[in-house]
């Protein structure tokens, strides 16, 4: 994390997670600077990485909903795949439309 605090100090950091326990599925959004803290239970079988991209979709659904303009803003996920599935897309994969709105977010 120290890491990540001098890399990014003159940015807004929001840190996101997808989790998935024996009978639960939700994705979380936590942001100090901007008072943001939720965790949002979805579909039981949806798969950790999908549970990732809802997380980092609602991040940035929430950067604008606070009307976030002329700040740096890095989102952090513990997720390899999750940022290779936004880096790669693949339309006819079933993450396609949360990657697609992800993508047209940060355009």
């Amino acid at each position: 994390i120290e890491h990540l605090e001098q890399k990014y100090t003159d940015s807004i950091k929001i840190y996101t997670d997808g989790s998935k326990s024996e009978r639960k599925v939700s994705a979380g959004v936590w942001c100090e600077e901007l008072q943001i803290e939720t965790n949002r239970r979805i579909t039981d079988d949806t798969s950790i990485t999908t549970a990732e991209l809802i997380a980092i979709k609602r991040a940035l659904q929430m950067v604008l909903e606070k009307k976030v303009t002329n700040e740096n803003i890095a989102i952090l996920t513990d997720s390899l795949c999750a940022a290779q599935t936004i880096d790669t897309p693949k339309p006819s994969h079933s993450r396609g439309n949360i990657t697609v709105d992800i993508i047209k977010s940060i355009q």
